[in-house]
Parts: structure tokens; sequence; C-alpha cells
């Protein structure tokens, strides 16, 4: 009930907002699959969730350390102490063919470089066997959740959503999945995101 009556109202606004989605061709035609991006704002997950249903009438699960967004009944609680728990969660979600997505920074991020990636994205989609489609995201970004809704009737800059070609972790899924193996796995996704934001990335 909560989620219906917010989409309701905003979704014309978010809408309105997000002013240009790339590279959705590229999208898988069914799921599973897992999405990773970078994060600049509150209300990225929308985007990129509206993004992917326009594209692909997907509906999108996120991963994430926050209780904020519970009433979307669209994610994937990441709890301190149960990581492992965590991991098997998006896990069931992708065998039964759904879509999930993670900020593979690990926290919201405005600089000009993009953090070091989490291994976490890399690891659920080479024990999943799944493509990972890396995404960008391009717009402001606001200090708190009651600014990021503001921006969207006071601020001008719009957003972009770009999605690119899927990452190719075909030499990973051969290996033990040790540290080195996931960190060059994830050093691979964040380079796809570097032409999908403009950022650098010094991975």
């Amino acid at each position: 009930m909560v989620y219906a009556t917010f989409n309701k109202i905003l979704s014309p606004l978010l809408k309105k907002k997000l002013a240009e989605v790339s590279g959705a061709e590229l999208l898988p035609r069914r799921g599973p699959y897992i999405l990773a991006a970078n994060h600049l704002d509150y209300l990225d997950g929308f985007y990129i969730a509206m993004a992917v249903y326009q594209s692909r009438q997907h509906k999108v699960y996120f991963l994430t350390k926050t209780t904020n967004y519970w009433w979307t009944n669209a994610t994937i609680p990441i709890e301190a102490g149960r990581r492992s728990e965590s991991v098997d969660d998006a896990l069931r979600h992708l065998r039964a063919g759904r879509v999930i997505c993670n900020f593979i920074e690990g926290q919201r991020n405005s600089s000009r470089r993009l953090l070091p990636g989490k291994t976490g994205t890399s690891r659920i989609a080479l024990l999943a066997d799944v493509p990972v489609i890396p995404v960008g995201v391009v717009g402001p970004s606001a200090r708190n959740f009651a600014q990021s809704l503001a921006s969207l009737i006071t601020e001008r800059e719009n957003v972009a959503v770009h999605f690119g070609p899927e990452v190719d972790l075909d030499r990973w899924r051969r290996q033990p999945l040790d540290y080195r193996a996931l960190q060059a796995a994830t050093d691979q996704i964040m380079r796809a995101l570097v032409p999908l934001t403009g950022k650098a990335y010094a991975g």
C-alpha cells in the first residue's frame, strides 16, 4: 500500500526527471541477471528500476544495507554479521529467474572517481553463473532522502541511465573463487562502468 501510493504520486515526476536511457537493448530478454551500478543518489534505484521495467518489464530487486526501502518489497537486506546469508538470499532470487541490482561501490559517491568495487557482485555472479550488466547513473546527488525528493521538482539537472554490454567474466568462471580472482573480476566490472559514468577508476 505504501509503495503503491508512492509510485502513483511520484512516477510521473521520476519519468520526467529520467531524461535519457541508453543501451536498454543490451539487457537480456529474460532473467536471471545482475545489474552492477554506480551510486549517486537516494533515488538511483527508482530510476534504474523504471528504466529496466520500461525496456524489459522486469522487476528489479536491490541488495541493500539500509532498511529505508523496506516498503518497496524489492530489497534483499545485507545485514551486518550475516553476509553469507545475504549471498544465499541473492542466489535464491537469481535461481528463481529474477533480476537483482547491486551498487558495487558499496555506498553513495558523488566524486569524479569510482570507489574501489566491493567483491560481492562478482561472487554472486560467478556462483550463480549469470550475466552481469553494468549500469551507469549520471545526475545530481543529494545529501539526504528529503533533498532527493525535492530535487524532482526544484533541480534542473536531469538523470541518465546507461546500460553497457555484458561484462565478460568467463576466465574467472573456471577458477576457484579466492580473493584474487574475485578482485580481478570486480575490477573488470568497474572498468566497464567508466564509459557509462564518465568517472575514472584506479583499480
